[in-house]
């Protein structure tokens, strides 16, 4: 019950806003699953790259931001100067990773699978 009153809480925030989503900003819902697969990916490679000091993470992590910018119809500049409109309005970066924070819990599908060594 209170994960569905944080949601709603959430989603009230994020459509109340006074300010309007520019058109190029990518909308929260979207930004929510391309931002995790992004934190996913990084995670991924720094831990490879603690286990085998001869690993390429910076290589293999622009490999799988390709990945994930292509499975989400997104390109990196949308997704930079998107990550920087919520970076600039906190109140929707934070409705934004609460939001992650709760579905986290219901386990993101992905269309890009991260796990796994490319």
């Amino acid at each position: 019950m209170r994960n569905i009153c944080i949601t709603v809480l959430v989603v009230l925030i994020i459509s109340c806003s006074k300010n309007k989503l520019p058109a190029d900003v990518i909308e929260p819902s979207k930004m929510e699953v391309v931002l995790w697969d992004i934190i996913k990916a990084d995670l991924l490679t720094l831990d490879n790259s603690l286990k085998d000091s001869a690993y390429k993470s910076i290589q293999e992590n622009i490999k799988l931001q390709k990945k994930i910018f292509l499975a989400h119809s997104v390109t990196k500049e949308q997704f930079n100067k998107s990550f920087n409109y919520y970076a600039e309005n906190p109140g929707l970066m934070t409705a934004l990773l609460d939001s992650m924070i709760i579905n986290d819990k219901r386990k993101y599908k992905s269309p890009v699978k991260i796990n796994q060594q490319q």
